[in-house]
């Protein structure tokens, strides 16, 4: 708990407007750095590498390797440093439970659906960031895009994206109303 007390954090999430940010992410070098599932792939390092159950892609990752951590179901061969066990019940953006899941009080992590609701904000917030900056967190998936191409966009997807749309307010205000300052970059 604030391993990372009042230090800067970058969340890279994976959709497509993370493409406008390449270079700018690209120049990062002084701050913790979260990357969810690809988007790993396009950060200079990782820190944390944020992954769940439905991810099949291979990684291999240059020295030091990141914290690796994974919410998983039942017996999962997943290699992550750290295993969540994954609690697939109503949608936090639905129901809004945000204090509920605070790493601190529970180690379960909750459907989100998506990463950054469930552990992306929670991981900065545990390890103490105070300011994070997100880049390709959209909740919009209508233009059938993906910032990674070879990932091919299906309804279940945008199900989810539009789902996660409509808690975006709400878990920005708990997070913010904690002490962290939140900047969004779409």
């Amino acid at each position: 708990h604030n391993f990372h007390n009042n230090e800067e954090c970058v969340i890279l999430a994976c959709g497509p407007s993370i493409n406008k940010y390449i270079q700018e992410i690209g120049a990062i070098d002084d701050r913790i750095i979260i990357a969810i599932k690809q988007s790993a792939q396009i950060a200079p390092y990782v820190n944390y590498h944020l992954l769940n159950f439905v991810n099949s892609t291979p990684y291999t990752y240059e020295a030091p390797k990141p914290i690796i951590l994974e919410t998983v179901r039942g017996k999962n061969k997943s290699k992550a440093d750290i295993k969540f066990p994954f609690t697939h019940s109503k949608p936090l953006a639905s129901t809004k439970q945000f204090a509920k899941y605070l790493m601190n009080n529970n180690f379960k992590r909750p459907w989100g659906p998506g990463i950054m609701y469930e552990m992306g904000f929670y991981l900065a917030y545990h390890l103490g960031c105070r300011k994070v900056t997100t880049y390709g967190w959209d909740n919009d998936l209508s233009g059938q895009s993906h910032f990674n191409k070879k990932i091919k966009i299906n309804s279940m997807m945008i199900r989810e994206a539009e789902q996660a749309k409509k808690g975006e307010k709400e878990i920005l205000s708990f997070f913010r109303e904690k002490g962290m300052e939140i900047n969004i970059k779409r």
